[in-house]
């Protein structure tokens, strides 16, 4: 979707890349379960809520290859908010059972069978 705006709430969604929001796009998912044949979530110089620390999302977020791709081009910030969520255990400095710490995510980092790719711009908001 680009430039839309929507929410997405106690539903399973898989695809080849499960949610894709793009280009001022901005998607919030809440209750969930995403599971991508290559992405569960790609986000491309835009916004997604996937949980916040006051509203936590409680998704289950996984990936064939990597759970998130954020990506940002051009100067286009791209913004993540995950607070609340379960990815794969272990993976990343995820914690045994899937977690992460509250912490900000700025560094590029990630790779293919991780849980999260950032590039350069990308931020992701445990």
């Amino acid at each position: 979707m680009s430039g839309a705006k929507g929410r997405i709430s106690g539903t399973t969604v898989s695809a080849k890349r499960a949610i894709d929001s793009r280009e001022g796009s901005t998607v919030a998912l809440r209750q969930s379960t995403v599971t991508g044949q290559v992405y569960a979530v790609l986000v491309w110089n835009g916004q997604a809520d996937l949980g916040t620390a006051s509203d936590p999302g409680v998704n289950r977020i996984t990936g064939k290859t990597t759970g998130l791709f954020a990506y940002s081009t051009d100067g286009y910030p791209t913004l993540v908010r995950a607070a609340g969520n379960t990815w794969r255990p272990n993976v990343q400095g995820a914690d045994a059972q899937g977690f992460y710490a509250h912490e900000r995510v700025t560094t590029p980092q990630g790779a293919e069978g991780g849980n999260f790719v950032l590039t350069e711009g990308a931020t992701i908001e445990f």
